[in-house]
């Protein structure tokens, strides 16, 4: 058995709304695809996660969340997001308390969490989310449903892995109730679409691929894992508003390379450019992608 407690606090003083769909090349009608909006998102809360082992593989969560999502105007030179939308159509603008249970099943066979060489990991959880303050347009509950595979094979030579991950997710209300739009399935940004911009595509649904060739360019000590690789990606992936009509059709792409640099605990950062249809992104994160 495993007990992991976390507090969280996030403020984003200047974040972006494209609208709700999976198709905003021209939000507001007027040919200008850039169209965008401006708010301040603000969370307060924790999470609490209880775990137990059944084998070297295989391992099952309990979860539990609680956040307070606080919407403000924004400090972006975008029109602001409140005073250009009605909140009664944008679900969540006004804000939202919200409290998630739920559960995961994982099988994961990978060597290395953080820089893994071989192996596969196989995670489905399902949360409920249910609201624990008073709105004044809407109620709020869903449902979601996650899906994680994620695989990593080693190519002719030892270092040279090629992974590919799959992620899927499912958002179903609960009974009359509504899903805010920061907690819709959400693509854009440094850990899905890197080419486009954070949060740019968001619906109930989503499928994402990612494909990474990673290939050592030193290594101080291959054993531990210690050195720079550089690294090849494609990131495909689309928001739904449901997931069975045009499940094959009008995926967005983003593509390009970096570099990561590993140490003996795994990983230090990586450092990327991505290029997409709307965007040229440079980007410097400390977490890996997958």
């Amino acid at each position: 058995m495993y007990l992991d407690i976390q507090g969280r606090y996030n403020v984003n003083t200047n974040e972006d709304f494209f609208g709700i769909g999976p198709d905003l090349d021209d939000i507001k009608g007027d040919g200008d695809f850039k169209d965008e909006t401006n708010f301040r998102h603000e969370q307060l809360g924790g999470d609490l996660t209880i775990g137990a082992k059944w084998s070297k593989s295989l391992h099952t969560e309990l979860l539990v969340d609680f956040t307070d999502y606080t919407i403000e105007e924004g400090e972006g030179t975008s029109p602001s997001t409140l005073e250009n939308s009605d909140p009664q159509d944008i679900p969540g603008l006004e804000g939202a308390g919200l409290i998630g249970v739920g559960g995961r099943i994982a099988f994961d066979t990978r060597d290395n969490d953080f820089y893994p060489s071989k192996g596969l990991l196989a995670a489905v959880s399902a949360t409920v989310f249910s609201q624990t303050d008073d709105s004044e347009f809407n109620s709020y509950g869903f449902t979601r449903y996650n899906l994680e595979l994620a695989h990593y094979l080693t190519l002719f030579r030892r270092g040279r892995i090629f992974a590919v991950r799959l992620l899927g997710e499912i958002n179903t209300r609960t009974s009359d109730n509504e899903t805010p739009f920061f907690e819709r399935a959400s693509l854009g940004g440094t850990s899905d679409l890197r080419g486009y911009n954070t949060g740019r595509f968001r619906d109930k649904d989503l499928i994402l691929l990612n494909l990474e060739y990673r290939y050592p360019i030193w290594d101080a000590a291959v054993d531990k894992k210690v050195g720079v690789d550089a690294v090849l990606f494609a990131d495909i992936g689309r928001v739904f508003d449901d997931l069975t009509e045009d499940t094959f059709k009008d995926y967005q792409i983003s593509y390009g390379g970096g570099i990561r640099v590993r140490s003996v605990t795994g990983f230090l950062f990586r450092a990327e450019f991505a290029h997409s249809d709307e965007e040229n992104k440079i980007i410097f994160k400390s977490t890996p992608m997958f």
